[in-house]
């Protein structure tokens, strides 16, 4: 690799127009987010093969398997090996979904490694305080010891106590954040009076369990001054009284127990099913000190509602148990009855086992397995990363029938001639929304807020800028960053592109009609900046360029903070939206610091380097052999007698090793230059690297003052 150190006149004077530039990404095909495809030709799920070792089992064939829809065979018409976050997982799917349209080869071509998305969500309406603290350290250690360079994490709750924060993202410092905002949250049963009931022992009473029940009543009439009993399952009318009051008490905390616990799968379904947005693999961890279901209530129908979901998401479910390992014994943190004759005893000791079972359906039928009574989560987790990393698309042709039918697809898979292998897959889907959830939904529908009906008619634009997920009915990028040239606030500017291929531009043909709106977020959501454009593309100007996108620049005044870059498009023609999201940390260069600004990347071609100007690629993608170039500023470097020292380090990575480590650099300087702001730019030949997904990492090193300061950014080799 050579390297050259180049003069860029860098005043980030970056005019808010659109123009035609050179395209080095995918056209990603159009089509409904939701990763179960049910047409004509294939429905598709994954399934996760392991030997007794717990190791992937390469080298299946179809013929291996026995695939049964609803107790009956079915033949496998695709099979195919792949890797979670790997270059041809999207593409893949794809396929496996009958969606093998013109241009894929393309795409693939293009395509480069994504990494994992791995998320998390808090069940904090039953996590305990000490659950909280334990699952906080356990997300510190997992972000810094489990997430790869590539991956990207979400942290969820189920009361959506974090806010803003709950995204998806692969920044640190923003998931750090999150992390440190987790509280507990009291959703403990009301029930003053005395001696405590606990939801077990209320449960136990419901059922019918005399011994609890007769506990209950003999504390009742002891306070109330009345004799006891000498025979308790003699029912006189005043004990079937007292039994009345005790069955009332536990009714009322049963009752709140059922609406708890609707709250967490209700919320958990429409979380899975939002991330359908996302149409790969996902790995979703659900967290609680777990909750007992209630006989009777809507719990089952909303358990299988769930595996729905994951199955139409393509998300594989673990559930974590963040107590721990249990015993059973009595907890000094809660309030309990004093029992002498042991007969809440047998109920506490089921409540253990009964509080774990939603934990091992959830997982099972998404696909998972339950983390239960273990006090090292942490070796579960990567375990659970490393199961899933690799998996098999299985697809088939529904029936008829089976497109029409409102009931659950039971998906069954089996190896009978390798009995020793363990076969994991999702429990099944529904083709149709259930009748129950039909229900259920009109019924939610009937009574949305006036504010929630307002969203729901919001334009398309205002709800991808409200998604939490990008969305991906038009390709688009978005690249921002942040400078301090002299100005009041930091300057930040915000790079959109959008494929021209994406437009259906003809030559010859009517202009295209893009709106655009941008909008910045400061991390507790609210809204700080905002911009909207209306883009007319000439076909001609777009198309005569070789390879085609259409770009456009903005600039923002901002202070310094943690904010979020929002931006959407959408094609007026079609009614297709795309949308993008990017978080940025600014710091404050005039604390004196020594501080790196933004690193701003582009291909560096003939004509750039001769204007000396550095155009920004927004979609961070190169073509294989061509140069990169990136641009920085250096804030507050200290002078001696013969002026700064500040040398740059250049290393490029791949899955967190160096690839190429550059010699350092020693900035030069003018006489009189402004030591505050240093600027640097430099390019290097990608020619020696393959296609695939790397991190440019600068480091400023001041030789003075014994400090320095590190910026990143990926980028991608790609095929023309």
């Amino acid at each position: 690799m050579t390297s050259r150190v180049i003069t860029i006149i860098w005043l980030l004077a970056l005019s808010s127009q659109f123009h035609a530039q050179t395209n080095n990404g995918p056209l990603t095909p159009a089509g409904s987010d939701e990763v179960i495809r049910i047409n004509t030709q294939l429905v598709q799920t994954d399934i996760v093969v392991l030997d007794k070792q717990g190791q992937f089992v390469d080298g299946l064939k179809p013929s291996d398997l026995e695939l049964r829809i609803n107790g009956k065979l079915r033949p496998v018409l695709f099979f195919e090996r792949l890797a979670a976050g790997s270059a041809n997982e999207e593409i893949q799917m794809a396929v496996a979904r009958g969606r093998a349209a013109a241009g894929n080869s393309g795409s693939v071509a293009h395509s480069v490694d994504r990494g994992r998305t791995i998320l998390f969500f808090l069940d904090d309406v039953h996590l305990s305080a000490n659950g909280v603290q334990r699952l906080q350290q356990v997300l510190t250690k997992f972000l810094e010891t489990e997430m790869g360079p590539h991956d990207e994490l979400g942290i969820f709750t189920a009361t959506g106590q974090l806010g803003f924060l709950e995204q998806v993202t692969n920044e640190k410092i923003v998931l750090r954040r999150a992390i440190e905002r987790i509280r507990h949250r009291s959703f403990g049963t009301a029930d003053a009076e005395r001696p405590p009931m606990s939801e077990t022992e209320a449960m136990a009473i419901m059922n019918e369990d005399r011994r609890v029940m007769d506990y209950f009543v003999e504390q009742l009439l002891r306070d109330l001054g009345q004799p006891r009993p000498r025979q308790p399952s003699v029912a006189t009318r005043s004990r079937t009284q007292y039994e009345s009051l005790v069955r009332g008490r536990a009714k009322s905390i049963v009752d709140q127990v059922a609406g708890l616990n609707t709250t967490t799968l209700t919320r958990f379904e429409r979380f899975i099913r939002t991330s359908a947005q996302l149409p790969w693999q996902k790995l979703a961890f659900f967290v609680s000190d777990g909750f007992q279901l209630i006989e009777g209530s809507s719990h089952n129908t909303e358990l299988l509602r769930i595996a729905d979901a994951a199955s139409h998401s393509a998300t594989v479910i673990y559930t974590l148990d963040a107590r721990g390992l249990v015993s059973g014994a009595p907890d000094a943190s809660r309030k309990m009855a004093f029992d002498t004759s042991a007969r809440l005893a047998g109920a506490g000791t089921r409540s253990i086992t009964s509080s774990q079972e939603p934990l091992r359906t959830l997982a099972l039928e998404g696909g998972g397995l339950p983390i239960l009574d273990s006090n090292e989560p942490l070796v579960e987790l990567r375990r659970a990363m490393l199961e899933t990393s690799t998996y098999y698309q299985v697809a088939w042709q529904p029936t008829e029938q089976e497109l029409h039918d409102r009931k659950f697809q039971v998906v069954e898979v089996a190896l009978p001639q390798h009995p020793e292998l363990s076969v994991r897959v999702r429990r099944g889907f529904f083709f149709e929304v259930s009748a129950e959830a039909t229900a259920t939904d009109k019924k939610s529908s009937s009574t949305k807020s006036s504010k929630e009906k307002k969203k729901e008619q919001e334009s398309p634009l205002g709800l991808a800028m409200r998604s939490s997920f990008p969305r991906r009915g038009l390709p688009v990028a978005l690249s921002a960053g942040y400078a301090d040239v002299g100005e009041p606030n930091l300057i930040v500017t915000t790079s959109v592109e959008v494929l021209g291929e994406a437009l259906a531009l003809a030559p010859g043909g009517a202009n295209g009609q893009l709106e655009l709106a941008g909008v910045v977020i400061d991390e507790s959501g609210k809204p700080v900046a905002n911009f909207e454009q209306d883009l007319t593309i000439k076909p001609a100007e777009i198309l005569s360029s070789p390879t085609r996108r259409v770009v456009y620049n903005h600039q923002l005044r901002m202070q310094p903070g943690l904010y979020q870059v929002r931006i959407a498009v959408e094609d007026k023609k079609t009614g297709r939206v795309g949308s993008a999201m990017q978080w940025l940390d600014i710091p404050n260069p005039k604390s004196g610091d020594f501080l790196l600004s933004s690193l701003f990347i582009g291909e560096v071609d003939d004509q750039s380097f001769l204007s000396g100007k550095l155009n920004i690629n927004a979609n961070h993608r190169f073509p294989l052999h061509s140069r990169l170039g990136f641009m920085t500023y250096v804030y507050n470097a200290q002078a001696g007698s013969a002026g700064p020292d500040v040398a740059i380090q250049v290393i490029v990575l791949r899955q967190n090793q160096p690839v190429i480590t550059q010699p350092l650099v020693k900035i030069e300087t003018s006489a009189g230059q402004n030591l505050q702001r240093i600027p640097y730019g430099e390019d290097f030949n990608l020619s020696a690297l393959p296609a695939g997904t790397y991190t440019l990492q600068i480091t400023a090193i001041d030789r003075i003052s014994k400090k320095s300061a590190t910026q990143e950014s990926r980028f991608s080799i790609v095929p023309r």
